[in-house]
C-alpha cells in the first residue's frame, strides 16, 4: 500500500521537478494547468534562481570587507556541507514513507536545513560567548582566570 502510494505521489509531480529531486510532498493543483504551471516557476524560481544573487552578494562582502569572521563564516559553512553528507552516509535513514522516490540513493536524515541552521546558530553562540565584551559568560569566564593569570 506504501509502495503504491509512493508511485502514485511520483506520477504527479511534474517531469521538471522530478528532474531536479524537488517533488513535493502533495501536488496542490491538477497537472499542467496554469495554476499549477504558475505555481511551479514560483516555487522553482525563489529556491533555485534566487539563491545564486544572494550567494553572490554573500561572497562579494566576504571579499570586500577582508575580515577573518567573514572568512571563517564561509569555512563554517563549508564544512556543515561536508558533515551533512558524511551524516547522511553514517546514519542511512530513508526518507518519509510518503516522500517522492525520484533519488532512491538519497537518504532523509539529517535535513539540509537543520545541519545549515545548527551550525550557524554554533557559530553565533561561539562568537557571541569569546568576541563579545558584554556576553556575561565571557565576563565570568575573564574574571574566572584572571585571577590566576593563564588567561
Amino acid at each position: 500500500m506504501i509502495e503504491q502510494t509512493q508511485t502514485l505521489q511520483c506520477l504527479k509531480c511534474s517531469q521538471f521537478l522530478l528532474q531536479i529531486y524537488a517533488c513535493p510532498k502533495n501536488p496542490i493543483f491538477d497537472q499542467n494547468t496554469l495554476a499549477e504551471n504558475i505555481y511551479e516557476l514560483l516555487m522553482v524560481s525563489s529556491s533555485v534562481i534566487f539563491g545564486y544573487p544572494f550567494g553572490a552578494i554573500c561572497v562579494l562582502m566576504i571579499i570586500y570587507y577582508r575580515s577573518i569572521r567573514r572568512w571563517l563564516i564561509g569555512f563554517v559553512c563549508l564544512f556543515q556541507q561536508v558533515a551533512f553528507e558524511y551524516l547522511k552516509v553514517v546514519f542511512q535513514q530513508q526518507r518519509p514513507a510518503m516522500a517522492c522516490k525520484a533519488k532512491v540513493s538519497n537518504y532523509g536524515m539529517p535535513s539540509g536545513h537543520c545541519t545549515f541552521i545548527f551550525a550557524l546558530l554554533t557559530w553565533y553562540v561561539l562568537e557571541l560567548i569569546l568576541l563579545d565584551k558584554n556576553c556575561t559568560f565571557r565576563q565570568i569566564f575573564e574574571k574566572q582566570y584572571k585571577k590566576t593569570n593563564v588567561y
